[in-house]
């Protein structure tokens, strides 16, 4: 697989201006100015994350490389790998700085990457996946066009384990990426947000490190769940209408999953309240007030599997079927940024899951949380906007 296999076309949309916000805690206060940069041309860094991917792992730092139209530093973080991942990036050590770690996670690579880098501008790029050869200097525009952005995010092309296009995309065309000042959302459905994944996404380096570092717990994975609700309150979306890179589907990412799997669904629904904790602190911090935990479909839908489909260990201390039900449903009726067919659909997944027998539960979470499993007509109907 090479860069040039997700070229896609250049333009930008422009974002929204600038409005106030209304919360249920008062209107939000404007964003403070971005610290002044250094003179001189725009600085990108990007930071490959890898864990065992050695099989991957030379296919994304080469992308990195060559990025052109931009001056780019490449840092790579190999977070305690076992595999030849290691001996592969000795051969790199001229050209890019390799940071090497015992096993900690995702968060902890984040931030040592963060940590050694210079950039004005960091994409971490996981090792998995490939950078198209033009998305650095996409982002560095995007950035100068908008100064007070924190942040810029792009679709990227599904490929299979080989590299080849599978023709999706993530997220999927017919999906709005969040774009402007979406505090408003953050702050009422944070989950529910069409965030790309990792490699989707360019940092402004100075909101990185208002939020940065990251918790580092036993949760290894799926760090960027830090970033996609804070970052936003710091400063303008940018959104790409183009196609920035290949996120590679292979099996063994969490994203392509061959079932529905409970214990991750608790993983989720336990970092997920540990975010909303550092939202409300950061949005306290920023003059927003006390805000009150976002409403989320998705978490909802992952508590009522947990709940089940699970034996003990529920994460959610006194929780229930009726409880879960109703603030899925609430949820789905908050929705006002989906068509109305959505909503229903969304609400009455939540009626069926709740009250069907348990063995056909297994299947509602499949088709909500695997769009691949769900039947043709369900997806048209999830495609309509009226």
């Amino acid at each position: 697989m090479t860069g040039a296999s997700c070229i896609g076309g250049r333009s930008l949309r422009r974002p929204h201006e600038w409005r106030e916000t209304v919360s249920g805690t008062g209107r939000l206060p404007a964003f403070s100015p971005p610290p002044a940069t250094h003179p001189g041309e725009t600085r990108i860094s990007i930071v490959v994350v890898n864990h065992n991917y050695a099989r991957f792992l030379s296919e994304a730092v080469d992308s990195a490389l060559a990025q052109r139209g931009a001056v780019v530093e490449v840092v790579v973080v190999d977070d305690g790998s076992t595999d030849e991942s290691r001996a592969l990036l000795a051969a790199y050590e001229a050209r890019v700085r390799v940071v090497l770690q015992p096993n900690r996670g995702q968060a902890a690579a984040f931030n040592a990457g963060l940590a050694a880098t210079e950039g004005d501008i960091v994409l971490y790029l996981d090792a998995d996946d490939v950078l198209d050869p033009q998305v650095a200097s996409w982002a560095a525009a995007a950035f100068e066009r908008n100064p007070a952005a924190a942040r810029v995010v792009f679709r990227l092309a599904i490929v299979d384990e080989a590299g080849r296009p599978t023709g999706e995309l993530m997220p999927a065309r017919d999906v709005p990426l969040p774009e402007g000042d979406v505090r408003q959302q953050v702050l009422d459905y944070a989950d529910d947000l069409a965030w790309p994944p990792t490699s989707g996404n360019a940092f402004a380096a100075w909101a990185l490190r208002r939020v940065m570092p990251l918790p580092v717990t036993g949760d290894l994975v799926d760090a960027d769940s830090w970033l996609h609700p804070t970052i936003p309150l710091l400063g303008t979306v940018v959104a790409l209408d183009t196609i920035g890179g290949a996120y590679r589907a292979h099996g063994t990412n969490h994203a392509f999953r061959h079932g529905l799997d409970v214990e991750r669904s608790r993983r989720i629904i336990s970092r997920t309240m540990q975010v909303h904790a550092r939202l409300r602190e950061l949005a306290r911090e920023l003059g927003y007030g006390r805000c009150r935990p976002p409403r989320s479909i998705t978490v909802a839908a992952h508590r009522m599997v947990s709940l089940r489909l699970g034996g003990p260990g529920h994460p959610v201390q006194g929780d229930s079927r009726r409880r879960v039900l109703t603030e899925g449903v609430g949820a789905a009726c908050g929705r006002t940024d989906v068509s109305p067919w959505q909503r229903v659909i969304y609400a009455s997944w939540f009626l069926a899951a709740a009250a069907a027998p348990r063995p056909w539960v297994r299947a509602f979470g499949e088709a909500f949380f695997m769009p691949a499993k769900r039947p043709p007509r369900l997806r048209r109907l999830m495609r309509r906007r009226w």
